[in-house]
């Protein structure tokens, strides 16, 4: 929104900056910044937008599903519900996730609906996964998503930053997730499709998902099916 941004750049000490167009373009790459390379600047973007209220330093989250969808708020679920000591890198950082869902949930959507179809799965079938059953129902779903997506190597080690574009944040960002990888000694005894979804199915279990109300799976079957 091109109103946005120009009160959003006047609000911005521009004596560092060589014009408009260089602040642009830098916010154009924001998705992949490490850092707020335009101070505060995300902030005043997110809060134009209606998403973020800076008095209460808290998203609107009825608003994020409201535009975005609840598949892109979901994705962002964590990231947007952190602690934080610095109210605009807590607002940078929700935004950067929300532009990463942007890219990532189609993608993950179009992996699961081609597994779908070659595996000729019905919608009770799927159903079957909403509480998370200790063993896989149907042979290798999990395996085929997971090699459309890439988060395994050729030797079977996860692919951390595939999982994370795949899922969104984890909820807590200081947890062991190698406590999910199933230890040598088990994996002697089960196939690697039994491997895999024992991992993804303690994945789930990090970020408090077994509960039988995975909003992820819930609303990607949904788009699927129009159920």
């Amino acid at each position: 929104n091109s109103e946005i941004l120009r009160k959003c750049f006047e609000e911005i000490d521009q004596s560092q900056y060589n014009s408009s167009e260089v602040l642009l373009e830098k916010f154009k790459n924001y998705a992949y910044w490490s850092h707020e390379e335009i101070p505060c600047f995300a902030r005043c973007i997110a809060s134009e937008k209606g998403w973020f209220d800076i008095d209460l330093s808290r998203w609107n989250k009825q608003r994020l599903v409201d535009e975005l969808g609840a598949n892109m708020y979901n994705y962002c679920r964590f990231e947007l519900n952190r602690a934080f000591k610095n109210v605009c890198s807590f607002a940078f950082k929700g935004l950067k996730c929300l532009k990463q869902a942007e890219m990532n949930v189609i993608i993950t959507h179009n992996n699961l609906l081609e597994c779908v179809k070659e595996k000729s799965i019905s919608m009770d079938q799927l159903l079957e996964y909403y509480h998370f059953p200790q063993l896989e129902h149907i042979p290798c779903l999990f395996k085929c998503f997971a090699d459309k997506s890439h988060l395994y190597t050729v030797n079977y080690e996860w692919n951390v930053l595939n999982w994370l574009k795949a899922f969104g944040p984890i909820r807590n960002e200081n947890a062991d997730i190698s406590i999910c990888r199933v230890n040598a000694n088990e994996r002697e005894k089960m196939d690697i499709c039994a491997i895999m979804y024992e991992e993804y199915n303690c994945w789930e279990r990090l970020n408090y998902n077994t509960d039988g109300i995975s909003v992820t799976y819930k609303k990607a079957l949904k788009k699927i099916f129009n159920f």
